[in-house]
């Protein structure tokens, strides 16, 4: 299994849940997932069409919170503790997918409705904003509270005449690191949107 540097940055700083109400999320989940896993998906509306996206990433936090206070209780870790809770941590999440791809028509909008298990906790909205050719770019970067909001919707060209090219909403996880007590926020479970323009 692959492991990525968010992994290796975790259990260098062993996670732990942060006062950013990401254990409401702990608590949706559990209420949520019944016995069996659920992964919720985004519904999006665009250009006449609803399609359901599935997370493009998705690390259980339960399980994340687990591996935390197993680690946490070991430090200072070892090279090879290390190497062993990296892979504790990374068995945590899913396989990575694939962005969804949806179609968008000028003059419109997508609009995105979010389930309970994303509206109910803290997440943040990227959406990118660009020309034909990549060379300008407009960017929306929003952190949004627990309940704040239910959708979303986005026009598919801006004031300055850019596509919207790529959503991400994503559920924010905080870190903190044992030895200095820093803080740091990752992204536990991430949703991603690719557009393409219909003409």
């Amino acid at each position: 299994m692959p492991v990525s540097r968010k992994f290796i940055a975790i259990v260098a700083a062993v996670a732990v849940i942060s006062a950013l109400g990401v254990a409401a999320v702990i608590a949706a989940q559990a209420h949520f997932r019944g016995d069996e896993p659920h992964r919720p998906h985004l519904t999006v509306y665009s250009a006449g069409n609803a399609k359901e996206v599935d997370a493009f990433q998705y690390c259980d936090l339960v399980k994340l919170a687990e591996a935390s206070q197993r680690w946490a209780q070991q430090q200072p870790l070892s090279p090879e503790q290390e190497i062993e809770a990296t892979i504790d941590f990374a068995d945590t999440c899913d396989p990575e997918g694939q962005p969804a791809l949806i179609d968008i028509r000028p003059d419109e909008t997508v609009q995105i409705s979010l389930p309970k298990e994303i509206a109910g906790a803290p997440w943040s909205l990227l959406a990118l904003y660009e020309d034909s050719e990549a060379r300008e770019i407009d960017v929306i970067d929003d952190m949004h509270g627990p309940s704040e909001r239910r959708s979303i919707s986005l026009p598919t060209f801006n004031d300055d005449g850019l596509a919207l090219r790529i959503v991400e909403i994503k559920l924010p996880m905080g870190i903190v690191d044992a030895s200095t007590g820093e803080q740091s926020i990752v992204s536990h479970a991430t949703w991603a949107i690719h557009t393409q323009i219909m003409r």
